[in-house]
């Protein structure tokens, strides 16, 4: 069976440090073979909405109010707003754990409440590349 990851990188077109064709040549010296996203027309894309909240009652909220995008993120950081995030099926992807912390912001009650409610949860493997 093959395994699909979606990775999102940033180049120096965007917030990254890198070309997009050193971009390219890092995955393949990882043996990642890359498809690239370009010429996309309006029509192709779905709305979304990132949210970014102080406390589980205002994310709630937002959440409530978000209902009309087809995807839905949660900008993560804090423990309570990771663990309501991934608590509720209503959100997509919990985006940026870590932030702030000085841990994943992943313990095992936030994964299996993400597998649980299916929310994705957005893992930085920057790190991992930079050298």
């Amino acid at each position: 069976m093959k395994m699909f990851i979606d990775l999102r990188v940033h180049s120096i077109n965007s917030k990254g440090v890198d070309s997009p064709s050193r971009l390219k040549k890092e995955a393949r010296d990882l043996g990642i073979e890359v498809a690239l996203c370009d010429g996309i027309k309006y029509d192709d894309f779905i709305s979304g909405i990132e949210l970014t909240a102080r406390n589980k009652r205002e994310l709630i909220r937002e959440i409530i109010s978000s209902k009309k995008f087809d995807i839905i993120v949660v900008h993560g950081g804090r423990a309570e707003i990771n663990r309501s995030a991934v608590s509720d099926s209503r959100v997509d992807v919990l985006a940026h754990p870590w932030l702030g912390r000085r841990d994943s912001g992943v313990d095992a009650v936030v994964a299996r409440e993400a597998a649980d409610n299916g929310v994705a949860i957005e893992l930085c493997i920057s790190y991992l590349l930079i050298q």
